[in-house]
């Protein structure tokens, strides 16, 4: 059955259930319309609330839910798109489609998949399975358990991949599996069971790597930060033949001398 509250209009080609209009023309402005039957509009519909499906419930004001069932808003000018057991009680936000999605919170999104949060305010989860978006301004984009934020560390990202989380203010993890980024500014690319705890740090990717010097870097395998302000790897490889083959005369630079490295002062 469909529920049509507060205001509506159109010229309807079917007969109602219940009908408490006081014109052929229009539906009441009173009371609930609920009709059993489909309904076919010929014209502008006007709704402050609007409730599709079967088994939902709006309770919200200025609230609609299309379609769906079992779905449910409290929240003020929200919506739920379609999708099974999907709940929304933040105010001024969005539930696409998907199963057991959850937004807490205002302006918020969850744009589908199954059992995704959105608890802090202006969050996002795109899609996914079981990724929760905690702070405020935080984003996760898609994965399966992956979280962002705690607390008043806002403004991280999730893009994607597995058991990731941000909790870094301004942290990005970008996807790979089981990575952590705990520094602020902080930023893990991809790979496995890496963690950039210092701030503004750097994981390019590879696995059990370990940042927690600030303004660091590091790419590979198991490696771990020794000092701030550097690129550590456990392996290097540089083209010989692409070196300069004398001083360039910039501080810093390795050069290729007759097969020795040497770096410019």
């Amino acid at each position: 059955n469909s529920s049509v509250y507060k205001s509506a209009s159109g010229n309807w080609e079917s007969t109602y259930t219940t009908y408490n209009a006081s014109s052929a023309d229009y539906v009441s402005l009173s009371a609930a319309n609920i009709f059993a039957n489909r309904q076919v509009i010929n014209g502008e519909l006007q709704a402050f609330c609007f409730q599709g499906g079967s088994d939902s419930s709006n309770t919200g004001i200025y609230s609609s839910i299309l379609g769906g069932y079992f779905n449910d808003i409290t929240g003020i000018g929200s919506a739920i798109g379609a999708g099974y057991n999907n709940t929304n009680t933040g105010n001024y936000s969005f539930i696409g489609a998907g199963l057991g999605n959850c937004v807490t919170n205002d302006c918020a999104f969850v744009g589908s998949g199954q059992q995704n949060q959105a608890t802090g305010a202006h969050s996002v989860v795109g899609g996914g399975q079981t990724n929760i978006a905690c702070s405020n301004y935080s984003t996760v984009g898609g994965g399966r358990c992956n979280t962002t934020g705690s607390g008043f560390r806002y403004y991280n990202t999730v893009g994607g991949g597995q058991c990731n989380t941000a909790f870094g203010i301004y942290s990005t993890v970008g996807g790979g599996q089981c990575n952590t980024a705990n520094g602020s500014n902080s930023t893990i690319a991809g790979g496995f069971s890496s963690c950039a705890t210092g701030g503004c740090s750097f994981i390019g990717g590879g696995a059990c790597n370990c940042v927690t010097h600030a303004y660091s870097s590091a790419i590979g395998v198991n490696v771990h930060s020794v000092s701030g302000s550097m690129l550590h790897a456990n392996r290097l490889w540089l083209s010989a033949g692409a070196l300069p083959t004398a001083d360039p005369g910039v501080v810093g630079v390795v050069w290729n001398s007759s097969g020795t490295l040497k770096i410019s002062v």
